[in-house]
């Protein structure tokens, strides 16, 4: 009985020693890629240092780098989004990166060429949108290839996998919603990479970014997301 009972309270003291989740953190697997194939990882950014890297650019707004995680936040007299950036030339990538709204309006994935932007995927805590972008001088309306509805809380980790493809670009958010479409002008070499976020406050945290290859069957491909797509779509008007 005594060594039952000696037993007993070694396992409750090993117990308060073994770590547990925080309720902030993300603990789910992350969501695999719907359309394209991971190839050679081309960045792994888990934002350790005290600032930023001096690859990124921090074109406009206020950065913070705190506990793994870089946070933006919109200055009012820059009257523009706050950006970071960072060159990565590339033709077709799936970047993950998790992501949590400290107040903020909009986070954003935007790529580019050298000219100029080409395409985004747009999150809030409302919804998820990919356009293809057109350039500054144009009077015409960036092409919206989808938008979905979102239920996003302030203060919750939430992860998002980007894909471009050829013309195809995909996003999923938590592998639950997911939003696509095919552009002819998203098939082009691109050369970096950036982060606009609206509004004060958006942290993004655990950045990968992977070389994509295309899938062996696209049609095959392409009728499987599109029958995901049905099976999780929520449209917003």
């Amino acid at each position: 009985m005594r060594s039952i009972l000696s037993a007993m309270v070694l396992a409750s003291v090993a117990a308060l020693f073994i770590p547990t989740a925080r309720a902030d953190e993300t603990t789910s697997k992350s969501p695999s890629p719907l359309f394209c194939e991971k190839g050679k990882e081309l960045l792994s950014e888990d934002f350790s240092s005290p600032t930023l890297a001096k690859e990124w650019r921090a074109a406009k707004g206020k950065w913070e780098v705190k506990d793994g995680a870089v946070r933006g936040d919109e200055i009012a007299a820059d009257k523009h989004a706050a950006v970071i950036r960072r060159d990565l030339p590339t033709h077709n990538l799936i970047a993950e990166f998790s992501f949590r709204f400290d107040g903020g309006k909009q986070l954003g994935f935007s790529l580019n060429d050298k000219k100029g932007h080409v395409c985004r995927a747009k999150i809030s805590p409302t919804q998820l949108q990919l356009n293809k972008d057109v350039p500054h001088d144009s009077k015409e309306k960036p092409p919206v290839l989808d938008t979905q509805k979102l239920d996003l809380k302030p203060g919750e980790w939430h992860t998002a996998v980007i894909e471009v493809g050829g013309n195809t670009m995909v996003a999923s958010i938590d592998g639950k919603v997911v939003a696509f479409g095919t552009h002819e002008g998203i098939d082009v070499d691109k050369s970096n990479f950036g982060f606009p976020i609206s509004g004060a406050g958006v942290s993004i945290k655990a950045l990968h970014v992977w070389e994509a290859k295309l899938p062996v069957d696209p049609a095959a491909a392409m009728k499987k997301l599109e029958a995901l797509h049905t099976k999780t779509a929520n449209t917003a008007n």
